[in-house]
């Protein structure tokens, strides 16, 4: 008897233990949240999903740039620091951030900051009281040739849970891009106001390299793309021309024919309008990539085109003409068309496939007028 208590609690503990690691399993992918997009490689830094699609949601910090015209793209670059930098005979009293901004080579940069967490760190009581410091942010360029780019007073950690810092760093970024540099470079020293010496940072809460999305180090940078906003540009290209266009089963294709042919014919009847045109990302089979939005309203144009053309389908000289010519001798030439006439931008929030989120304004993704050309 005394085996068969031993095994079945043996299987218990298994199947418990079991049971958490699945739970455990399915709650870091929902947090982590981590798809992979066109060209994504394995194994990589966890993707700031819930910040950037906070930003997305709310509107807010640099992704009000964007809604105000004065850049069409935010990108969120991950520290790829993996292991804490520590330079020789510094023991620990900075902290390096290394991040990747190669796909900024064409673009011109608005700003950029740098976002770094502070873990609390459990304190003596006279350390809660302690002297005032202050965090200051450097170029790698050496002890002698770095350059300080921005510093922030500390608050006193006493009673402080998780704190973020957010450092300007556009001229550093603006000076990489423009000398084609791929990896940016960025060091934290922390400085007792006092003595002017430098402090350990592991103690003052900085230089925790983490993997969890809530406390990865972010390089927020907005930018003005320097060409047209089109979605034939990457990551798009890759998933447009991977797509699969599946071919429905022969009843299906039937009805789908008889739909559009009483569509057709609805459409001949009715003059030019806008109509509604439903586009879901899980649809495309690009729910994997694109975060935000899953799915919007595109619009379309359809109907005739007949004489005569009205009004408020502002029609151009050039279809006015057309459109005459076609009344008295359709064989001369064909109806002028029903076309979007104004066209509208959508923000789009995906991840490009470098760890790093993106939320790019692309133009002309919806039809909100139509007429006739």
């Amino acid at each position: 008897m005394a085996w068969r208590s031993i095994l079945l609690g043996s299987l218990c503990v298994f199947l418990i233990s079991s049971s958490s690691f699945a739970k455990e399993e399915a709650a870091e992918k929902r947090g982590n949240l981590r798809p992979s997009g066109p060209g994504d490689e394995p194994g990589k830094a966890a993707v700031p999903y819930r910040y950037m699609l906070g930003l997305y949601t709310r509107k807010k910090g640099l992704v009000s740039a964007v809604e105000a015209g004065q850049a069409d793209t935010v990108r969120a670059f991950v520290d790829k620091a993996v292991d804490f930098e520590q330079l020789p005979g510094e023991h620990d009293k900075r902290h390096r951030y290394f991040f990747n901004i190669s796909s900024l080579s064409t673009d011109d940069v608005v700003s950029a900051l740098l976002r770094v967490f502070r873990e609390p760190t459990p304190l003596t009581v006279l350390e809660q009281d302690g002297p005032p410091e202050r965090a200051e942010l450097y170029t790698c360029r050496g002890r002698h040739r770095r350059a300080r780019l921005d510093s922030k007073n500390l608050s006193p950690k006493s009673g402080e849970s998780k704190t973020w810092y957010q450092f300007d760093v556009r001229h550093a970024v603006r000076r990489a891009v423009r000398k084609n540099v791929d990896v940016s470079c960025f060091e934290l020293v922390v400085r007792s106001l006092r003595s002017g010496r430098e402090v350990n940072v592991v103690n003052e809460g900085f230089g925790f390299n983490s993997r969890s999305t809530d406390k990865t180090s972010l390089l927020l940078v907005s930018s003005k793309s320097s060409g047209s906003r089109s979605i034939t540009e990457s990551p798009f290209i890759g998933a447009l021309a991977s797509a699969n266009v599946t071919k429905a089963s022969g009843g299906r294709e039937k009805r789908r024919s008889r739909r559009k042919n009483v569509s057709q014919r609805r459409t001949r009847r009715h003059g030019c309008v806008r109509r509604s045109l439903s586009v879901n990302f899980h649809d495309l089979g690009w729910e994997d990539w694109i975060i935000a939005p899953t799915n919007y309203n595109a619009h379309y144009c359809a109907g005739a085109c007949s004489f005569p053309l009205r009004s408020h389908l502002e029609p151009t000289n050039h279809a006015i003409v057309q459109t005459l010519v076609n009344s008295m001798n359709p064989r001369a030439v064909d109806q002028v068309c029903c076309v979007p006439t104004k066209l509208s931008p959508i923000s789009i929030l995906y991840i490009d496939g470098k760890d790093t989120v993106v939320y790019k304004k692309y133009d002309d993704m919806v039809a909100d007028q139509c007429g006739c050309r």
